[in-house]
């Protein structure tokens, strides 16, 4: 099935399909990594490319429907995908059952007209070769049981397919309509405050109640407060692992957009019927096309391009390219380090990993960070946990540089400190069966009242001045450091 997918689209040009969103098929969050892995296809299920060369129209339609099992005298390429599917189904539902002798040479037979078939369709004789090295291994019969009772039977009706995607075009609207607030709005609006708080000595507006890098209480209504609210929410839904925001969440969250933009109203004496909050009224309700919808999803995601990055059943960890670009520095330094012969030290750096998934989460926050803390901690010596947020259950946590420089030890790390948190805070797993863990760099405060710098052409650094920012407010790839960690961070 790999090797007629190929034939039909490259991986390079399947790549570039899903990066685009331009994939019609629904896909699993399993199937969503394997398609992050290409163009690397071995991974690929028989179902996964089924549904491929089904849902995008990549092969003709059956002379029969696809539900329907071809006749024998039926045999376009086709009805033998269709007799794999089929077939692939039967073997999974006689699992435990005795099997004839006659039934394995009649089963034998079907399959070896399909690889005949398959390699005149592809001109090639790929398929017999590995046939016939299946067939020659001397395979224990537990570990294929094993290794059977894995696969779960492959819809053939397409009628989960569609209705399953109906509900994520759903869920995915709402999230581009939350993306369009984030990427377009809440830019503005900071750009707006910088304008009018700029000062001499840098100081914009005055701290938040809870400090920066803290999530505000929902009584503290400062502008510091909401500065540090959108930071929050952009955060919140540029760490996640999928785009699925259902109607609760959704409503829940162009409530807080509307009591920000009100606020913010005020704060600029904007009238009303042209102020943020209607601008967010409008984008909550407003039409969203199949091109408007992709672009906000696309562009909230890119943000910090979350991605697959391993699985552990039945977690899932991801992070972003800022992580992956910190990991890959620290390991080149450390092996330059040990060319040097010189010793590693024994820094800690600060992540937080994002729970997400997991019922009664501000519960389970307060519980873990109140009562399970030392407990999660005790015999752990390569990472700590700091403290617990809520919104999802953020862990933030110290992990040794060390711990850090060997990719197998540092996913060795975080599976052993995620299943703690899970055996030991008493998580209950969601009805998917499977947590997504998002891994991300830890902010820390952020201070405006620090020295802002910009590189010269020289290279070197040099304090920014009040009317430099003015200079260069308007354009936004010019904002400093402090600035922009306002604005997108």
């Amino acid at each position: 099935m790999q090797l007629l997918l190929q034939s039909f689209i490259t991986p390079r040009g399947l790549l570039n399909k899903y990066n685009n969103r331009d994939l019609k098929v629904a896909l699993t969050d399993t199937e969503k990594s394997i398609l992050e892995k290409l163009p690397k296809m071995t991974e690929f299920t028989i179902e996964l490319c089924y549904k491929i060369l089904r849902f995008e129209h990549l092969v003709p339609e059956p002379s029969s429907q696809w539900e329907i099992l071809p006749d024998e005298d039926h045999r376009e390429i086709t009805d033998d995908i269709k007799r794999i599917v089929f077939d692939t189904n039967d073997v999974l539902n006689k699992l435990g059952e005795d099997i004839l002798n006659t039934s394995y040479e009649t089963f034998k037979v079907k399959v070896e007209g399909i690889v005949a078939r398959f390699d005149s369709y592809l001109v090639q004789e790929s398929c017999t070769q590995c046939y016939e090295k299946v067939i020659s291994l001397d395979t224990q019969l537990e570990i294929c049981i094993t290794e059977l009772k894995k696969l779960r039977e492959i819809d053939v009706t397409g009628t989960t397919t569609p209705s399953l995607s109906d509900i994520e075009i759903q869920n995915g609207e709402r999230f581009a309509r939350i993306g369009w607030v984030i990427i377009d709005l809440f830019p503005k609006i900071l750009r707006a405050v910088i304008q009018m708080k700029i000062a001499p000595d840098f100081f914009i507006i005055k701290e938040p109640t809870n400090k920066w890098g803290k999530p505000p209480s929902i009584t503290d209504i400062s502008t510091g407060d909401d500065v540090e609210r959108i930071r929050y929410l952009r955060n919140n839904f540029a760490h996640r692992s999928n785009i699925n925001v259902i109607q609760s969440e959704f409503d829940a969250t162009f409530s807080t957009f509307k009591d920000i933009c009100r606020r913010m109203d005020v704060y600029f004496n904007n009238d009303c019927a042209s102020g943020h909050e209607n601008d967010v009224s409008r984008k909550e309700t407003t039409p969203m096309d199949n091109l408007l919808r992709q672009k906000y999803q696309r562009s909230l995601q890119e943000l910090e391009n979350i991605k697959s990055r391993f699985v552990e059943p039945p977690v899932t960890f991801y992070w972003g390219e800022a992580v992956e670009l910190i990991l890959k520095n620290l390991r080149q330094v450390y092996e330059d380090e040990i060319d040097k012969r010189k010793g590693v030290t024994d820094a800690k750096l600060r992540f937080q990993i994002v729970v997400q998934n997991i019922e009664d989460e501000s519960a389970i926050s307060r519980l873990i960070d109140e009562e399970f803390k030392d407990e999660i901690n005790k015999g752990l010596t390569s990472i700590q946990l700091k403290q617990v947020s809520k919104g999802s259950i953020i862990l933030h946590v110290d992990i040794c540089q060390e711990a850090v420089c060997s990719e197998e030890t540092f996913r060795l790390i975080l599976v052993q400190f995620v299943n703690k948190v899970i055996q030991t805070g008493h998580l209950k797993l969601p009805t998917i069966g499977h947590v997504d863990v998002i891994l991300v760099q830890e902010d820390g405060e952020i201070s405006l009242a620090h020295p802002v710098f910009i590189k010269t052409e020289t290279g070197e650094e040099t304090p920014e001045t009040g009317s430099d920012v003015k200079q260069n407010i308007h354009d936004s790839k010019s904002l400093t450091p402090a600035i922009k960690r306002i604005l997108v961070d």
